[in-house]
């Protein structure tokens, strides 16, 4: 029986998938191989970056119901169905019920059981991935053999004869036949602007003892050493500083309380810092509307249709020669018209006649409105806190009316429903490189921003915060740091027609996740790969929106443009050649995260047969030609 080694680098959630499929293919081929799998991550396996170390107030921004590791019976092209239990299903037979807004092991009490639409604590996440982990070791095929690396993976050298030399942070090296690099997220070298900013704080350290700054949050456990005497400036008010406003408050021992109307009060504990947000926009991150839709409801695409793609492409390639589509032109009509249908639907509650359906100019005008958040001209920052405050209440309220009763939640909602259908017209440089620049840079933080916010509590504990005075808005929209030498602190600065105002902290804090780029990560692992040529950086024309180039079959490009075909890749690390690749697998929709790690393990199997077939071909044309002579 012939032995193949696979490697899996990076054993958080994409390299579970990878491990899943692998299992559950194995067990319908019927090659006589034995594997000696390599599991490669110095992490706790399956988890990732959803440490189950983290506290409870940190939450999982996805409503249990619509959290899976397992295919069912939506998935098409990835191998066998073998159900499997999702988050929610997990927690309730493992003992978990919800009791007084806290999740907690209560063995077999059949009280309180877990809501479908709890935002569950990223602790309970991890202990999830590492038991569906745990699940798919217990039921491997006993040909197939677990050797794990508590490693970081440093190199991958492929040789002529298509194997694979991989190289360990430890030295340790060894060769594998087929490799699936799942690295998931990582920290890129610091910018100009982040060594001007760490330079300030060396220089004023004598001065300011409290000044600091902190780039890429990994683990919100790093701000234990904030003093609560600083002030702390928070650039970004997406969802990662939600986490880090968590763990300045909820993480010091502050509670929120709900008063008699429903909203929610906050009794500081003392030893919270005070809080400065300030973003480009300028305002939070518009909440999601709560769930209406089960675990598999999903808005059908009436106009974004990947028909409607196609007929665009076609005509593209007739009159101009290329199918590449430009998005604010072509695509981005369609899916404001796709809005305005959710949204008159919604508010008439019925569904119109796509065929005869035209969106009124009032209609129209409000979806712009929704969409692109324009915000009026304000005078002064007293003005703009006005605003932003009305501003965080009525989110509140829209999201409470839920995401099918509600119309702006209803009409947002669709964005993450027809995310498919976006890859569908962005994947493998399906954009020209000016529109996909665009699309990148300006369209997709809108998209994030008014469709892929926080759970409504959070926008709830914001204002909460604002009103008792823990957390301010550092500045109005397009605010700027400056360098204070003289008080030794940051300043953040924003323009109103009135003038400007200034706000300052000891502390600056970049709420903002690093974006993949291949020449700027810190891994030596990366830096290796792109120096021996194994990878290379994704370009759509001149345009490197992020992730290495990779075939469609999810094989690296090598700095030939060939396709190392031994190799796959697959999640954070394709961002850029593939769309949104950072979501978690959700059950009942044919999720793209399992479909993708499917088809390549059933190609692996591929090409052991073929290999397989060849080897024997040649066995017995070696026999033929010993018995001619």
């Amino acid at each position: 029986m012939n032995k193949v080694r696979i490697a899996i680098i990076g054993m958080g959630p994409r390299g579970l998938s990878i491990l899943e499929r692998l299992n559950a293919i194995y067990k319908i081929s019927d090659q006589n191989l034995k594997f000696e799998l390599h599991l490669i991550d110095p992490r706790v396996y399956g988890q990732g970056i959803h440490t189950s170390e983290q506290s409870d107030h940190l939450l999982v921004n996805t409503i249990a119901c619509q959290i899976t590791m397992f295919s069912d019976d939506s998935v098409t092209d990835a191998g066998p169905i073998i159900p499997g239990l999702s988050i929610l299903e997990w927690a309730r037979q493992h003992g978990y019920r919800e009791l007084n807004n806290k999740f907690l092991y209560l063995g077999n009490h059949i009280c309180n059981e877990i809501n479908a639409n709890a935002y569950l604590p990223r602790r309970m996440l991890g202990e999830y991935l590492s038991w569906v982990y745990r699940e798919q070791i217990n039921q491997l095929h006993p040909n197939i053999k677990i050797i794990r690396h508590q490693q970081l993976a440093y190199n991958i050298d492929s040789m002529d004869d298509g194997q694979q030399i991989i190289t360990l942070a430890n030295g340790y090296t060894f060769h594998a036949d087929k490799v699936f690099i799942t690295t998931g997220h990582g920290e890129n070298t610091p910018s100009p602007q982040d060594l001007m900013y760490l330079k300030f704080v060396q220089e004023v350290a004598k001065t300011n003892h409290k000044a600091d700054f902190i780039r890429n949050i990994t683990n919100t456990y790093s701000l234990h050493h904030i003093s609560s005497e600083a002030v702390v400036a928070i650039e970004g008010i997406g969802l990662t500083t939600y986490d880090l406003i968590s763990q300045l408050t909820e993480g010091r021992s502050g509670k929120f309380i709900k008063n008699t109307d429903g909203t929610l009060k906050y009794l500081p504990s003392g030893e919270e810092p005070h809080i400065l947000v300030y973003s480009r926009y300028g305002l939070p991150y518009a909440s999601r509307g709560i769930n209406q839709k089960g675990a598999h409801g999903q808005y059908q695409a009436r106009f974004f249709t990947t028909n409607a793609i196609d007929k665009l492409r076609i005509a593209n390639q007739q009159n101009r020669g290329n199918g590449q589509l430009d998005f604010e032109q072509e695509l981005l009509p369609i899916l404001l018209k796709e809005m305005c249908y959710v949204y008159r639907c919604t508010i008439d509650k019925k569904w119109y006649d796509i065929e005869a359906y035209v969106p009124t100019s009032d209609d129209f005008t409000k979806i712009e409105q929704i969409f692109f958040g324009k915000l009026p001209s304000l005078q002064n920052y007293e003005a703009f806190k006005e605003y932003a405050i009305n501003y965080l209440q009525t989110d509140i309220e829209d999201a409470l009316k839920g995401n099918i009763d509600g119309a702006i939640k209803a009409t947002t909602d669709i964005i993450r429903d027809i995310r498919d259908c976006l890859r569908y017209a962005v994947d493998y440089a399906g954009l020209t490189p000016t529109s996909h620049k665009i699309f990148i840079e300006q369209y997709c933080p809108i998209m994030n921003r008014i469709a892929v916010g926080p759970p409504v509590i959070r926008s709830q504990q914001l204002l909460a915060l604002l009103n008792a005075g823990v957390i301010e808005f550092a500045c109005g929209p397009k605010g700027r740091v400056e360098l204070n030498y003289q008080t030794s602190r940051f300043n953040i600065i924003s323009e109103f027609s009135d003038g400007s105002y200034t706000s300052s902290a000891d502390i600056l804090i970049k709420a903002i996740t690093d974006t993949f780029y291949p020449a700027l990560d810190k891994s030596p692992f990366i830096a290796n790969l792109l120096k021996n040529g194994t990878i290379q950086p994704f370009f759509n024309g001149d345009y490197h929106p992020s992730g290495i180039a990779i075939s469609h079959h999810h094989h690296p490009i090598n700095k030939n443009g060939d396709e190392v075909k031994a190799l796959w890749a697959l999640g954070n690390i394709v961002e850029g050649a593939n769309f949104y690749t950072y979501v978690l697998p959700r059950p009942g929709v044919n999720s793209r995260a399992i479909r993708d790690a499917g088809k390549c393990v059933l190609e692996l199997f591929e090409q052991l047969e073929t290999h397989e077939v060849v080897a024997a071909s040649k066995v017995k044309n070696s026999q033929e030609l010993i018995e001619t002579l």
